[in-house]
């Protein structure tokens, strides 16, 4: 195993506490404000929110006085969120793209797209 896929893993089960202690917050039915969600989902309470999104969880929210309040519309997963590539390709690069004229696309847009494809291959199976 590399040292990545090692640090990967290792990042990943720190990660499962926080998820799980969001889902038990969540799974009142009730309105939670951010600010609670960070105090048991840790500073990046949004990605646990992705992650449950991604695994088929539905999450709604809504805008309140505070900035926004979330809640789980049921325990039945559904069907997962999917994960996408993102790619930053020059506003010509895209256009071409669009257009139907791909071997037009710059060498560098060709390059960008190569390692977004790579990176998220590589870190797909990553909630």
């Amino acid at each position: 195993m590399s040292g990545w896929q090692e640090f990967s893993e290792t990042v990943q089960t720190r990660k499962a506490p926080y998820r799980a202690q969001v889902l038990r917050l969540l799974s009142d039915f009730c309105w939670h404000s951010w600010r609670e969600l960070r105090l048991c989902g840790g500073v990046r309470y949004g990605a646990r929110l992705l992650e449950l999104l991604r695994v088929g969880y539905r999450i709604e929210k809504r805008p309140n006085e505070d900035g926004r309040e979330y809640r789980l519309a049921s325990l039945q997963r559904g069907e997962p969120k999917v994960k996408r590539v993102k790619i930053y390709w020059s506003e010509q690069d895209a256009q071409l793209m669009l257009s139907g004229q791909p071997e037009l696309v710059s060498p560098e847009g060709m390059r960008t797209l190569t390692e977004a494809l790579r990176s998220f291959r590589e870190h797909r199976d990553n909630l």
